[in-house]
């Protein structure tokens, strides 16, 4: 039928079909479909509402909230912005330490240890091998886990597929990879920093910390001025009040030599001579007591000597066999558990080299079983061509009536020697009353 075509578009509509707002008025003028008519009124539309969006509007009516809310940048509406916020407060609430230093990104910051610690696991991600990873949270059957390495993934995990990070390497079959290499040489600085109990501090921190120090200092250097002047002062008055104390001593000695030396000089001298040869006399036992205790001092100090030299030589022998013992007790236990892990891969190889062998045996029976049965359906389809070939043959021969072997002379239509003695035994047996020869 007769369409109208669009001048906007590809589409084309019958008159018929076409409301009678859509049809067309004139032949001359321009028409179009009313898919296109719609989406220039939508466009119309609009443009007409982002005018009353658009216009100015006054501080007064509006609040300054907008001034200070910081979107961040690719934050399209205000319910996003506030999911952002939500979701940095769950982040903080989870592990402050990880929320800063995720955003801060300094040098080897996921080797950093938290306050407190997370715990350290293998985590195994569908399609990967085991990987060390970080704890951060756990719900039901799932643990949530951020991964050692480049990228420092999060995912959540099933716990059957966590191990400790205790359990040996070994045993959890994984491919050594150079990412892998590299999240095990994280982990292990993380661990160095568990170790020496290092963690991170922030400049303003330090910072804080050194002001702090330095205010306890100088407080501390006031107080020990505050409390040496007081001391001071005390000590110089105490000295301008001792001599006022020994004045008035050397006065009275001096009265009492003054009036003790006009009475009775010359006893004084005699005194003063027999007080001094009783010094000599009283001195001289305690030059012998001194000298002979230097002697005894002596003697006793070597004997202590051997005495102390002889307990510390039994005590560095007995240190030495402790010490002996300990390192045999020692490498006797690394040597059990070397041997013990030896035996335990050894094992896993056995049964592992066993399965294989199993599987490949059982693999290579299939093989031979199949190989054997088309060989058997081959040398059967051969057989039975043969004996078709066979039985073909035997049909097209003649065979002798009397001993059945092949006939050389014919008798009549079904009968047949293999020679005349067989022809004439049974022609006067009886063939003679049944031959249909004609003579």
């Amino acid at each position: 039928g007769e369409v109208l075509i669009c001048d906007l578009c590809f589409r084309v509509y019958h008159s018929k079909c076409l409301s009678d707002e859509y049809r067309l008025r004139d032949s001359s003028s321009h028409w179009q479909c009313p898919v296109c008519r719609g989406s220039v009124r939508k466009k119309a539309r609009k443009f007409s509402e982002c005018g009353s969006i658009l216009r100015p509007t006054s501080s007064g009516t509006v609040g300054r909230g907008h001034m200070r809310s910081g979107a961040p940048v690719g934050v399209s509406s205000p319910s996003e912005a506030l999911r952002l916020r939500v979701w940095e407060l769950d982040e903080l609430q989870l592990c402050k330490n990880c929320f800063y230093l995720s955003n801060a990104r300094p040098d080897n910051w996921f080797c950093y240890p938290c306050i407190p610690n997370h715990e350290l696991v293998w985590a195994k991600m569908k399609g990967f091998g085991f990987w060390p990873a970080k704890v951060l949270q756990k719900e039901d059957n799932q643990v949530d886990v951020r991964f050692f390495g480049h990228h420092h993934q999060r995912a959540w995990i099933p716990s059957e597929n966590i191990q400790d990070i205790t359990v040996n390497v070994h045993r959890l079959h994984v491919k050594r990879s150079m990412g892998w290499k590299k999240a095990c040489d994280e982990l292990e600085l993380h661990q160095r920093f568990l170790r020496e109990g290092r963690f991170w501090k922030s400049k303003n921190e330090d910072r804080g910390e050194e002001e702090a120090e330095s205010s306890i200092s100088s407080t501390s250097n006031e107080q020990l001025k505050v409390t040496q002047e007081p001391r001071a002062k005390k000590g110089r008055r105490n000295q301008s009040v001792e001599p006022k104390k020994e004045e008035p001593e050397p006065e009275t000695e001096a009265v009492s030599s003054s009036q003790e030396i006009p009475t009775m000089p010359q006893p004084i001298e005699k005194v003063s001579v027999s007080t001094q040869t009783k010094k000599l006399s009283a001195s001289s036992p305690r030059m012998l007591h001194r000298s002979t205790q230097t002697t005894s001092d002596g003697v006793c100090q070597s004997m202590c000597h051997d005495k102390y030299t002889k307990i510390f030589n039994d005590f560095k022998d007995r240190m030495k066999s402790d010490h002996k013992r300990e390192t045999e007790r020692v490498v006797r236990e690394a040597l059990e558990k070397l041997r013990s892990e030896m035996e335990e891969e050894k094992r896993q190889a056995v049964s592992k080299a066993v399965a294989n062998m199993q599987g490949e045996m059982d693999r290579k029976c299939k093989q031979v079983k199949e190989k054997c049965k088309e060989e058997f359906v081959e040398e059967i389809k051969k057989l039975a061509t043969q004996h078709k070939q066979l039985i073909s043959q035997t049909k097209k021969k003649q065979w002798c009536y009397n001993c059945e072997e092949e006939a050389m002379y014919h008798c009549c239509w079904n009968t047949s020697y293999c020679s005349i003695k067989c022809q004439q035994e049974h022609w006067h047996a009886e063939h003679k009353r049944t031959c249909r020869r004609k003579r």
